[in-house]
C-alpha cells in the first residue's frame, strides 16, 4: 500500500473520485511521467527561433484520497492473485 500522508492544505482533490481532501485527512501521491524524464534535455539550433531546449520528459504528482488508495491497492492484489492462478493452470 502507498504511504499515507496527512494533508496540510485545503485545496487538494482526489484525481480519481474528485472528492476534496480536507486539511488533516490522509491521502497519498501517485507519480506520472510523460516522455522519458531520465534522459537529459537537449539544446538544439532551431532555424527560426535560434536556440531552443528540447525537453525529453517530465514527472508530476497527483493526489489520491485514502479510500481510492486502499481500493487501488486491493485491486492490484486481486489482479496479481488471479494472474498467479492462471499461470498455475
Amino acid at each position: 500500500m502507498r504511504k499515507l500522508i496527512t494533508s496540510r492544505k485545503r485545496n487538494r482533490s482526489c484525481f480519481i473520485c474528485k472528492k476534496a481532501i480536507e486539511k488533516g485527512e490522509k491521502y497519498s501521491k501517485k507519480s506520472f511521467s510523460v516522455g522519458n524524464p531520465s534522459q537529459p534535455d537537449k539544446i538544439v539550433n532551431h532555424p527560426t527561433l535560434g536556440m531552443a531546449v528540447e525537453v525529453q520528459g517530465y514527472r508530476y504528482n497527483k493526489s489520491m484520497c485514502e479510500k481510492c488508495t486502499v481500493n487501488e491497492t486491493a485491486f492490484k492484489t486481486v489482479k496479481i492473485v488471479n494472474s498467479n492462478k492462471e499461470i498455475k493452470k
